[in-house]
């Protein structure tokens, strides 16, 4: 919600407008209107909100975990809207199993069964109809639009280096083919998966580089 960006607001809050908001069903929203919507309805709900408010484009999207799937819907279905997303730590279904489950061997059933349980929580808090929300997010079309990738360092220990190696340079690849010579891409070291709380310069420098155009 709105209240774990405290250490990133109150920095950017100097450079310009800087708005935070809590999803439908989550912080001090109103519930979502009922299950079986998707993330493209969520991104909808955004839309609506920043009109509402009077706020007017182009934003810099910036989306933690979830909130990176609606980011990068967001930015395919109201581009004009969007100056850039800064994915923080996104969870990337889509990408997670282009990239990283060829590449695991025996571990592959176990980390194909984690994900199957994050699509069912997110599911369940969200009230969302997954299939449909994953494939909205496998059809989005970022390319031109400046992206900036910021993504908790991760190894496992009962892989070798070399294949811990292949696994990330697989993520980066994918995470570059979002829109092919626009993406930054960085490791969040000393962060884990709430790289705003953890590194929130990070966060702040991504915002810059985007508001600023560089």
């Amino acid at each position: 919600g709105a209240g774990d960006w405290a250490a990133v607001i109150e920095p950017l809050a100097s450079d310009g407008r800087v708005c935070a908001y809590d999803r439908a069903g989550r912080g001090s929203s109103d519930p979502a209107p009922s299950d079986g919507r998707t993330i493209a309805d969520q991104a909808a709900d955004l839309r609506a909100l920043l009109d509402a408010a009077g706020e007017t484009g182009p934003f810099v999207v910036v989306g933690h975990s979830f909130g990176g799937d609606v980011a990068r819907v967001f930015g395919d279905r109201y581009r004009d809207d969007v100056a850039g997303l800064v994915l923080v730590d996104s969870f990337s279904p889509d990408l997670e199993v282009d990239a990283v489950h060829p590449l695991l061997g025996a571990l592959r059933p176990e980390y194909e069964a984690r994900l199957d349980s994050l699509r069912s929580t997110v599911a369940a808090v969200e009230g969302l109809d997954w299939p449909t929300s994953e494939a909205e997010l496998r059809e989005t079309d970022l390319r031109g639009l400046p992206i900036e990738v910021l993504r908790a360092p991760r190894a496992d220990p009962r892989l070798d280096d070399a294949t811990n190696a292949a696994i990330e340079a697989a993520v980066v690849a994918r995470n570059e083919a979002l829109s092919p010579g626009h993406v930054h891409y960085e490791l969040a070291w000393g962060a884990g998966h709430v790289i705003q709380n953890d590194r929130p310069d990070l966060v702040i420098a991504a915002v810059r580089r985007l508001a600023d155009g560089t």
